[in-house]
This record gives C-alpha cells, structure tokens and sequence, in this order.
C-alpha cells in the first residue's frame, strides 16, 4: 500500500481536489488592489500565526483527505480487479516481464509500460485508471481552466469538464474492456513469459489461460459499466424517490415548486 500510496503522488493523481486547487489558482489571480488582495494577504497572515495557522492547515488537509481517500480506495481496487484476472492466467501483476507489459499495451488495456516517475507497472495500471476515471486537476486542460477568466463562465469551471472527461472515460474504459479478446501476439506473449519464468506450457495451455484472463477483463467492464449506470441513472431516482417521502410531497408538487424558481436556478 505504501508503494501504491508513492505511486500515486509521484504520478500526480493524489493532493489533486479540484476545488480546493482551483480555489488556490483562484488566489493566486487575484488583483493588486480590492477584496481579493486582502483576502490572500489576510490569509497569509493567518497561516503564519500560531495556533490558528496549524488549525487552517489541518482543516485544509483534512478536506484534501477527502477527495484522496476515494482515490486511494479505488486504486486498491482496481489493482486488486486486475491483479487476479492476471493470476488466472498464471501471472503476478507486480512482475511482469516486458514481453507481457507490452501485450498488454498492445491489447489497449494499459497507456504506457514506463513512468518517468519509476513507478512500477501494477502501481502505474492502477494509477492511470484512477486519473482517467476520477476527477483529477492535473489532468484539467490549460484551456479549460482559463475559462474562469470569462465572467460568464463561473469560477469552478474545472470540475464539469472533468466530469464531462471522466465520465466518456468510464464508458470508453468499460466498452473496451467488453469487448477485449485475446489475440496470436497476447498467447504467444504469454507463453514467452511463460518459458522464461521456466514454465514449460503447451501453446494450446498458454491459450487457455489468455482466454481466462479475457473472460475476467470483461467481467471488469461488465462490472464497472452497470455501475456507472447505476450511479447516472438508477441512484438519482432512488434518491428523489426517498426524498419525497421523507418530505411528504409528491412529483406534482416538486414540479410546481420547480415552476415558481427563479429561470437561473
């Protein structure tokens, strides 16, 4: 877990919450003269002050604790979905040669098989995932975050663009993974890897556990697309649903509380 924890700092998907970075940014833009400039100067004061500095300072942390614990949470898992499909078909996650990482590159089911960063391959699958499938500012455009300049625009602007990426990632990600089959170049990777881990395999065997490793990759896919579904569409529902009767109120009613909002809202 420290390894994946290392990982994920050095690869720039933790210490990322997009409000939070976007508030600094937000700062860090502000003007000489007028409310802004006292606010960051006031702020830094009270950062250098004793006691109440550290108490902002762990209130900052804590909050950016909240976005990284999901991160964290769904690297494990996402290392954990991969590494036994991996075992399947007789491989270690941790310790793949470069025969097989670059099967797997190849098959569209991993980005890269090197981090400039040094970060393993298992750590780095998990870590890329994570960044493609979870709101994340560094991966924000330049572009995009220079519309808060645009008064018209709103000041958050990163966080719909990311859930407009993250979200075409999610059914990209699990669409391929559907999808995925093994083809001649995946078995005879495998059986490559085989051989020199000195595992003398049939090609037919080596073929068999490919094609396990196939069936799980999609369980993956199957698994991560019905549970986008079910957060875009049947959780909302589910919520209005227990809402109403909570409040006592029924869908005609909300409909004309909705008539009698003002047209910005």
């Amino acid at each position: 877990q420290f390894r994946l924890l290392k990982a994920m700092r050095d690869e720039g998907a933790i210490g990322q919450n997009i409000q939070l970075n976007e508030m600094k940014q937000l700062m860090q833009e502000q003007t000489e003269l007028g409310v802004s400039s006292a606010l960051v100067k006031g702020g830094a004061a009270l950062r250098k002050t004793k006691g109440v500095g550290t108490a902002v300072k762990f209130m900052e942390k804590t909050y950016q604790l909240g976005d990284d614990y999901w991160k964290v949470v769904g690297a494990l898992g996402e290392k954990a979905r991969y590494g036994a499909a991996m075992r399947k078909a007789g491989l270690d996650i941790d310790n793949l040669d470069d025969a097989m990482q670059q099967a797997m590159k190849t098959a569209g089911l991993v980005q890269r098989t090197s981090s400039i960063a040094g970060t393993d391959f298992g750590n780095m699958l998990a870590t890329d995932l994570i960044k493609q499938t979870m709101p994340t500012y560094s991966m924000v455009p330049e572009a995009i975050k220079a519309l808060r300049r645009i008064p018209v625009m709103g000041n958050f602007i990163s966080f719909p663009a990311e859930i407009i990426r993250t979200t075409g990632n999610i059914v990209n990600r699990s669409l391929k993974e559907l999808s995925f089959k093994v083809d001649d170049v995946f078995i005879d990777s495998l059986l490559a890897s085989k051989k020199k881990a000195g595992k003398n395999i049939s090609r037919e065997a080596a073929a068999q556990e490919a094609k396990a490793f196939a069936r799980q990759v999609r369980g993956i896919g199957a698994e991560r697309l019905s549970g986008y579904v079910a957060m875009a569409a049947v959780a909302p529902k589910g919520i209005q649903n227990a809402s109403h009767d909570i409040l006592g109120i029924t869908e005609a009613e909300e409909d004309l509380l909705g008539k009698s909002a003002p047209p910005w809202s």
